[in-house]
């Protein structure tokens, strides 16, 4: 069992670093976070207030985690697929 599961996170570290899901993770969150730091930290941009640097980095990086975790996912649940 621990074998398995072991097997299964091997895997899951593996599609989460392959060049195509950290390329699609790189993507969605540069035009997300970018959406959403414009909503969120528009005073900043404008000059009237301070940027908020940890929740400007928390604005790129959940959008990737997510897309990752979404690929990986995906990729561990497709029926027929034998693990790579």
């Amino acid at each position: 069992m621990n074998s398995e599961r072991n097997g299964r996170w091997r895997r899951a570290l593996r599609l989460a670093l392959a060049r195509d899901t950290l390329l699609t993770g790189l993507k969605i969150s540069l035009v997300v976070g970018t959406l959403l730091l414009c909503i969120n930290q528009y005073a900043a941009l404008r000059g009237e207030a301070e940027l908020r640097l940890l929740e400007a980095v928390l604005t790129y990086l959940v959008p990737w985690l997510v897309s990752t975790w979404v690929t990986v996912r995906g990729e561990m649940n497709r029926p027929g697929i034998p693990p790579r």
